[in-house]
């Protein structure tokens, strides 16, 4: 009887004797182990799939440019959110800590006349649910949440609001 077998050498899969003793390797899956608690700063929450804390530290005003928010996250170590999946943008939507009737600076902007899009923290672009007609083409270069849809709009509003991302540490 006769089962595949890889040739070391060559690389190459070759046919020998099943009962013929060869070295062998097993394949297992990873189970990732997430630590079970984390620490966020006060009034900061933390939200598990993406194992990081949302806040502002209650910066009074917590509408302004994206510029200026993005500056002020950067001073806490941490960037304007990168949304990479429906469950993380609910989150950022429904969580009443949250929650306002203006929308919510995004870390997503564009450099180039909206050709490609970049999240603030460098992470990559993979989620982007646009509102029906955005974005606007050549018509601005940041985007914000509202309603569990992203828009683009002139950077220089103060009117969204903004929340800030960071990983979470370890307790």
């Amino acid at each position: 009887m006769n089962c595949g077998a890889l040739t070391v050498k060559s690389g190459l899969w070759d046919s020998d004797d099943c009962f013929k003793t060869k070295p062998y390797v097993c394949e297992i899956s990873a189970t990732p182990s997430y630590p079970a608690y984390m620490n966020c700063s006060e009034g900061w929450l933390y939200f598990e799939p993406t194992h990081s804390c949302y806040g502002n530290d209650g910066y009074s005003s917590r509408h302004d440019t994206w510029t200026v928010a993005e500056q002020y996250c950067e001073k806490q170590n941490a960037h304007l959110p990168s949304i990479h999946s429906y469950d993380e943008m609910r989150f950022l939507t429904t969580t009443s800590h949250f929650t306002n009737d203006a929308g919510l600076w995004t870390g997503l902007t564009s450099n180039d006349n909206e050709v490609t899009w970049k999240w603030s923290d460098g992470s990559p672009v993979d989620y982007l649910p646009w509102a029906s007609g955005y974005p606007r083409l050549n018509v601005s270069s940041c985007v914000y949440l509202y309603n569990n849809l992203i828009f683009d709009y002139t950077c220089t509003y103060s009117f969204y609001y903004f929340v800030c991302k960071k990983p979470a540490t370890l307790k």
